[in-house]
């Protein structure tokens, strides 16, 4: 019986491992795709230079070349991130699917002409709560 348990964890395990390996290509996909028209100007103020996934998070780096940005700025903005016009972008919420099911996080990380930096971050317990809860 013992033995019989050990390979039942055994095959649990290499299971874990594929699954967690699956998700990670897919995400190395989907940031792929995403750098293929980089850099996106969006109307002037905010420039998406590059997607990046650092086995981490998916991070994203955007430049802002005529505004200047305070960290006081970071909390409203990380509520304006995950909400329901967001989720309704069907590439957006596969992302955070696959976020979520390999337990990964997102980090928005902005820069602006002064060289002052903010990052946003989600991690993978809040993704998980955004993408099971609504």
């Amino acid at each position: 019986m013992k033995y019989i348990s050990r390979i039942i964890v055994g095959v649990a395990f290499l299971i874990a491992i594929v699954a967690c390996s699956n998700v990670e290509s897919k995400l190395q996909d989907y940031v792929d795709e995403e750098n293929v028209n980089l850099p996106i100007e969006y109307r002037g103020e905010l420039v998406l230079e590059k997607c990046e996934f650092d086995k981490n998070n998916v991070v994203y780096k955007y430049k802002l070349p005529e505004v200047a940005i305070t960290p006081e700025e970071v909390e409203d903005l990380k509520a304006s991130f995950l909400n329901e016009e967001a989720l309704a972008d069907t590439r957006f919420k596969q992302l955070l699917t696959l976020l979520a099911e390999g337990g990964y996080g997102l980090v928005y990380e902005y820069s602006d002409y002064k060289n002052n930096s903010i990052s946003i971050t989600f991690s993978p317990q809040e993704i998980t709560q955004v993408i099971y809860n609504k």
